[in-house]
């Protein structure tokens, strides 16, 4: 199964991609649902960017995993 690598403000995730596209609705099933994801933002190693806070988004991935959220 193919691996999704994203730079998440400086943190790099890797995932597969029916974890991204796991929340319908969410910013990341519109991103990564688009018919043309090669437009998406990337950095200079080609990953995906994500301006947003790379250590948070930590949490958000997991809760797309598991479908429910952990907080510390």
């Amino acid at each position: 199964m193919s691996k999704d690598r994203l730079n998440v403000g400086g943190q790099v995730y890797i995932t597969r991609h029916p974890t991204l596209i796991s929340v319908p609705g969410s910013l990341l099933w519109e991103m990564f649902t688009q018919k043309n994801v090669r437009s998406l933002a990337r950095d200079s190693k080609g990953r995906f960017f994500v301006d947003r806070d790379g250590f948070l988004f930590r949490y958000i991935l997991d809760y797309m995993r598991d479908q429910q959220l952990v907080l510390p």
